[in-house]
């Protein structure tokens, strides 16, 4: 199962540091431990 991580910002001049490499890393990190639901697979 392939995860992305992103970040949605509702309000002009918020900021998160939360990096395009730290996203990445999360969601590599989230695919290796998530099993495809069979809701999901066809």
């Amino acid at each position: 199962m392939k995860i992305f991580v992103g970040q949605i910002y509702n309000k002009a001049g918020v900021a998160f540091p939360f990096s395009l490499r730290f996203q990445k890393w999360l969601g590599d990190a989230l695919c290796e431990r998530v099993a495809v639901s069979p809701e999901f697979s066809s």
